[in-house]
């Protein structure tokens, strides 16, 4: 059996996790630039000391409905295959440790 860390946090009304060890900061979301003409998932863009950072609404790329924002709301930032990517969820709830974890869905491709 294998240990896996993993950064629990909701959307909407459903609790997700992210492997831990992608996750390389947890922000406020911040203000951000919109990007035309891309996918309605596509929240905008937005610079981190100097690197331009695409932004995704996870909710609506799992499928639920658009939201509006809220101060709570948190900005996921993660880092795979070196590509920094955003992502807004409502709020961070804990780190978690999962045992023999083996199905994980890839929902940022």
């Amino acid at each position: 059996m294998s240990n896996q860390s993993f950064l629990i946090f909701s959307i909407q009304d459903s609790l997700l996790a992210i492997d831990a060890h992608v996750v390389r900061e947890i922000l406020w979301l911040p203000e951000l630039t919109p990007i035309e003409e891309a996918p309605p998932y596509v929240t905008g863009v937005f610079n981190l000391r100097g690197k331009i950072i695409l932004v995704i609404d996870l909710a609506i790329r799992l499928g639920h409905a658009s939201q509006q924002y809220h101060l709570t709301d948190n900005l996921i930032v993660t880092e795979i295959e070196e590509r920094l990517t955003g992502m807004t969820v409502n709020m961070r709830k804990e780190r978690g440790r999962f045992i023999s974890c083996n199905r994980i869905p890839l929902f940022l491709r």
